[in-house]
């Protein structure tokens, strides 16, 4: 049996090199939940990037969908270079967010 690793859901945002998720109809107070907080010298770019982590999975599965349900290389095109590269970042992207463990 596999499951699935669970993650606060989005969206996320960034203030700084602090990445939060914000709940709605709470006070300002209790508002916040801390997702991250990043060091360095690209703290703030990989806050960034880190609180877009939820549409960025989101966009990865849409993509994997559409390759393997209703994109142009489903039936004879499967074999495609460009299928199996696309195919392969997505669903590897995926993997490595949803942390599937058996």
């Amino acid at each position: 049996m596999t499951t699935k690793q669970q993650h606060t859901p989005g969206p996320w945002q960034h203030e700084g090199r602090k990445v939060l998720k914000f709940y709605a109809g709470m006070r300002p107070s209790e508002s916040v939940g801390s997702i991250a907080l990043c060091h360095g010298e690209d703290a703030e770019a990989n806050a960034r990037l880190i609180a877009a982590a939820p549409e960025l999975l989101a966009a990865c599965e849409a993509v994997q969908r559409w390759l393997l349900d209703s994109g142009p290389l489903k039936d004879d095109g499967m074999t495609h270079p460009l299928f199996i590269k696309a195919n392969n970042l997505v669903s590897a992207a995926i993997l490595k967010a949803e942390r599937v463990t058996p």
